[in-house]
Parts: C-alpha cells; sequence; structure tokens
C-alpha cells in the first residue's frame, strides 16, 4: 500500500509505504456517492522527508494505491495532530467532491440530450455526424444521385445549407465543452446509456449536482466513482454480470448479515410539479395518460377520480399549458412494487420542482415540448416508485474482489435456502430469489486491517437503489 502526494494533474510524489499507524483503515463505496476515508500517519511523512519537495498546508491531494489494486484518490478536508505521539490524523473525501466548487450556469437548458452529448461534446466534421446534422446529410446524399436533373443553384443551395447546419452542430459542440465536464476529468458513458435522453433545465447548480440531476431525470441511470482511476466518474445502468459467485466456502467467518427496511415503500405514486401555482396550471402526467403508447406496462398511469381544484365554482377549459385542470389527480402504478407487498397498496403524493417545458433552439415553447415535459415527469415518477419498494440488503465479508469490479455490478449469491429460512418473504420476492441468484452490490467496505491483512463487506440488493432519491 502506497502513498503518494498529487503535486498536480500530471504529477504523483511517493511519500510511504509502510509508515501507517493505527489497527485499520477502511472506506466505503456506494452508488452516485462521494467517499470518505480517515488514516493515521507519522507527523514528519508530512514534511517531505522522502522528497524534495514540501507538502503544502493547505488541502492537498493525496493517493493511496492498495495492494488489491484499487485507489483512493482524494484531498485533505481536516489534519488532527498529536504533538506528543508525533502522529497527524488526515480526513480525506475523494477527489469527486472537487466537481462541486465549479457550476452550470443559471437557466442552461439542454434539449434531447445524451450523456455523451454533455460529457463528451465531439465536433462534427461533416454534415450527418451531428445529429441536427443527419438530416441535411441524407439531403446532400439524395442530391447527389439526383444531381443531374438540378439546377447548379438549387445545388449551391443545399450546400449553404449543410454548411450552415454544420457551424451549428460545431457551435453546440463548443458551447457544451467544459460545461457539464472539468478539466482534468473522465466521463466514461458506458454503451448501455447512448441512447438515452433527456431534456431538462439545469440552474445554477455545482457540476457534481447537475450530474446527478441529469441522472435523476431517466429512469434507471447512474453515476459512481472509479475505484482503479484517478478523476474518473462512470456513468450508466450497470448491473454488468460478472465471475464472481459468494458461497459458504468463501466467505470470511459467520457474516451474513440481513436488513429488511420498510420505511419509504411506496406502490402508488400521484406525481406532478410545483412550477407555477402548484395547481391549476402544474405540469402533471395527463399528456401521457392521453397517450397509452408512452406507457411503460410495469407503471401504468390511473386517474385517480378525486376531484382538484375545488376553489373555483366554474369548470377549466381543457388547455394543453394547463395540466392539471380540474378532472382529478394521475397516480402511477408500480406493478412490481404491489406484488411484492402481496397486493396491499402504499401511496404518496411527490411533486418535482425542476421539471418544466423546455422550447428547443429558444423558441416559443410549444405543445409537442410540453409533452416532452411530461413524459419527463414520467420518468421521475417511475424512477421514484423504483427507488420507494422495500429494500433488503445482505452483507457478507469475503477475502478478495476483483479489481473490476465496482458498485452497481452484480454478483452470484447461493445461499438463496438461507435467506429462504431466515426472513419471512412474501411469495413474489420468493420467486425472484429462486429464479436468479444475481444480485446487485450496492455497497463496497474495503478493510485494511493492521499488517496489511485487506478484505471486503459487499451489501447485496435485488434490485438497485440509491437512498438519497426518497
Amino acid at each position: 500500500m502506497n502513498l503518494y502526494w498529487v503535486k498536480d494533474k500530471t504529477q504523483k510524489i511517493y511519500l510511504t509505504d509502510d509508515l501507517w499507524l493505527g489497527s485499520s483503515m477502511n472506506y466505503t463505496n456506494q452508488i452516485m456517492y462521494v467517499p470518505n476515508i480517515q488514516f493515521t500517519i507519522p507527523i514528519n511523512v508530512l514534511r517531505g522527508n522522502n522528497s524534495n519537495e514540501c507538502i503544502p498546508d493547505s488541502a492537498f491531494e493525496f493517493l493511496i494505491e492498495f495492494d488489491s489494486g484499487h485507489i483512493f484518490h482524494g484531498k485533505v478536508v481536516q489534519k488532527s495532530y498529536d504533538a506528543i505521539a508525533g502522529t497527524v490524523t488526515v480526513d480525506g473525501v475523494h477527489i469527486a467532491d472537487e466537481l462541486t466548487h465549479y457550476r452550470i450556469p443559471a437557466n442552461y437548458a439542454v434539449h434531447n440530450k445524451t450523456f455523451d452529448d454533455l460529457y463528451n461534446p465531439k465536433e462534427p466534421q461533416q454534415a450527418g455526424d451531428a445529429g441536427q446534422s443527419t438530416a441535411t446529410s441524407e439531403s446532400t446524399s439524395t442530391s447527389e444521385s439526383n444531381s443531374s436533373s438540378e439546377s447548379e443553384s438549387e445545388t449551391e443551395e443545399k450546400k449553404v445549407s449543410n454548411d450552415k447546419t454544420l457551424e451549428a452542430s460545431k457551435a453546440v459542440a463548443e458551447d457544451l465543452r467544459g460545461k457539464f465536464n472539468h478539466d482534468g476529468w473522465a466521463f466514461l458513458c458506458m454503451e448501455d446509456i447512448e441512447d438515452v435522453t433527456f431534456t431538462y433545465l439545469f440552474s445554477n447548480q455545482d457540476k457534481l449536482t447537475a450530474l446527478t440531476d441529469a441522472c435523476r431525470q431517466t429512469e434507471d441511470v447512474f453515476w459512481r466513482v472509479s475505484m482503479t482511476e484517478m478523476r474518473t466518474i462512470e456513468i450508466g445502468k450497470f448491473g454488468q454480470y460478472k465471475e464472481l459467485m459468494i458461497t459458504e466456502d468463501n466467505m470470511l467467518g459467520t457474516t451474513f448479515d440481513v436488513v429488511e427496511d420498510f420505511r419509504d415503500i411506496t406502490n402508488y405514486g400521484i406525481y406532478f410539479t410545483d412550477k407555477s401555482d402548484s395547481g391549476t396550471t402544474a405540469l402533471t402526467l395527463r399528456d401521457v395518460y392521453n397517450r397509452p403508447e408512452l406507457q411503460d406496462d410495469a407503471f401504468p398511469i390511473i386517474m385517480t377520480g378525486q376531484e382538484i381544484n375545488t376553489e373555483r365554482n366554474y369548470q377549466y377549459i381543457e388547455l394543453l399549458p394547463f395540466g392539471a385542470n380540474n378532472a382529478g389527480d394521475y397516480a402511477v402504478l408500480d406493478v412490481e412494487g404491489i406484488a411484492l407487498e402481496e397486493g396491499n397498496i402504499f401511496e404518496a403524493a411527490f411533486t418535482s420542482n425542476d421539471v418544466q417545458s423546455v422550447a428547443e433552439k429558444n423558441e416559443e415553447v410549444t405543445d409537442a415540448d410540453r409533452l416532452e415535459a411530461s413524459k419527463q415527469l414520467y420518468k421521475q415518477a417511475i424512477r421514484k416508485l423504483r427507488h420507494s419498494r422495500r429494500k433488503i440488503g445482505y452483507t457478507v465479508k469475503v477475502a478478495n474482489l476483483p479489481v473490476n469490479y465496482n458498485v452497481g455490478d452484480k454478483a452470484r449469491l447461493t445461499m438463496i435456502s438461507q435467506i429462504l429460512e431466515m426472513t419471512t418473504c412474501t411469495n413474489y420476492y420468493k420467486k425472484m430469489l429462486e429464479v436468479d441468484d444475481y444480485f446487485f452490490i450496492s455497497q463496497i467496505t474495503e478493510n485494511i486491517e493492521s499488517g496489511g491483512l485487506v478484505t471486503y463487506d459487499l451489501t447485496l440488493e435485488k434490485f438497485i437503489y440509491n437512498n438519497s432519491e426518497v
């Protein structure tokens, strides 16, 4: 295990590999979470005794390389000195916290963008390279095949149009460059989110909050810090199937803890925005309700049958800009969540203050834009319900964890019979356990004991959760 001072984004300076004090050290990683760590070393290690340069007294960066192949790249948030013992205890936070010190401009709208569009914007080299240029590229191809029947003026018109579209695409890419990502950082967008798009109005958020909010505009996209690369964040749906199998043979001791959490259960959610007057003109799920083809069969939208907006004694006209009117509330059912609770309904009302109609190309808001906002609200409702299911976590201790594993990946847990014996599962949950023994790793705690022994506490869950979502 090595400790380095990260002098800048390209240079790290070795400090020590053996002058670690205290009985143990550990850190925990979760989905959409910034890990922390604490360690104790002799004071003289921070005085440059192993290098020709002195570490600054400010909140410097450090890198810990574990023998497992994992790393912790962090920055100091607090140092506590023991003058008698000659030691310093360092409290550190993962370098991802750095992104909280840089912000997105106020009211910055994105329309139908992918995560790659935002975090790895590519400047098109020719018409057709960007989504906005595709139609132009097709028209160019058509014009070439029919060039013999077109006049030179028509060809020139299309060339000018292509050039303008190309320049517009370049301008968009240039505007996005550095807006959401940051110098020296890598944002790795996984293949499973290539086609995931969202429309959203960012406003004065820091860059890490903006990333979290962007994920929350989708049903199942998350971010996580890399456990092997510096200044790297991975974005995806996760759930990759890998080679790790957890059995009674590779568990350490008898640790097999089960925690069942029913506090946040909701399987019947009434969802709308609290924009405008939070009632008459609030955005609801009405437009998606009126279009069954846009709904997920696992999350149908229904009418609650309850009259709303009774503060007036006349009927509101059914205008598209007014999502609620006075027809009634719209609710989303979580079919799987209801099955998990044996048909029992747990109702809750949710509001979102960050979904609104966003016009494309800074033009007037259209009915299509309002529909897009309603679809966005529906995605939020689905995400909220998924994270509001019962949470059952299984914690085991193992001696080895493949270096390519991170939170959000899947592992096989073969002790299904023991789970069924110790818990009173619902019939639906029992069926899930019996047909699939793969579980998401929701939490990884890497423990470094005195003497260098490394163990891992893994928390496994049937669904992928983020506790901050509810």
